[in-house]
């Protein structure tokens, strides 16, 4: 009996303990954030995260939706030079004279957004025009950021737009 006891006991303890290691391990893959190899990030994030000035960050499967996730590259100016050299590679003009003299002036849900071609991320689709494949390029001037969604059909550019109109603008009545 008790030997049974000291059985039971120990299994018990086994038991707890698997259970323990199990909760602790899928706590461990949903907080511990994961890093994405170099070589699967976009070219985008590839040609900006050792530029001075410029915070980049790849994240790949971005819940955009309950639905959908996708690639995002996102660049964030932390200097003014960053900022112009931004503003020059992407094509990002000024804002209307309402918005002040400087950019950082610009209300902080003022997104500028456009479709560019998927093989040249800096252009715009006037100058091949539209394609399935294009790519949704998403600025802040407030925030001196540019968020590259790189989308692979029409859904994913329709669900952006409704992510940029119903996440990032949220002064914005939705649609």
């Amino acid at each position: 009996m008790i030997i049974r006891n000291k059985v039971k006991k120990g299994l018990t303890i086994v038991y707890i303990a698997a259970a323990m290691v199990a909760v602790g391990g899928i706590l461990a893959m949903r907080l511990i954030p994961r890093t994405v190899p170099y070589e699967q990030c976009s070219e985008v994030y590839k040609r900006y995260h050792s530029v001075e000035g410029v915070n980049t960050s790849f994240v790949k499967d971005y819940e955009l939706n309950d639905t959908m996730r996708i690639d995002v590259t996102f660049l964030e100016a932390t200097t003014d030079s960053a900022w112009a050299r931004l503003k020059e590679d992407f094509g990002i003009s000024s804002l209307p004279a309402e918005y002040g003299e400087f950019d950082r002036e610009a209300d902080e849900y003022t997104i500028t957004s456009w479709r560019a071609p998927k093989d040249n991320p800096y252009g715009t689709i006037e100058e091949c025009g539209p394609r399935p494949d294009d790519i949704s390029t998403a600025v802040s001037h407030y925030r001196r950021q540019v968020c590259v969604f790189h989308t692979k059909n029409e859904a994913e550019l329709d669900a952006v737009l409704a992510y940029l109109f119903n996440k990032i603008s949220p002064n914005t009545p939705s649609i």
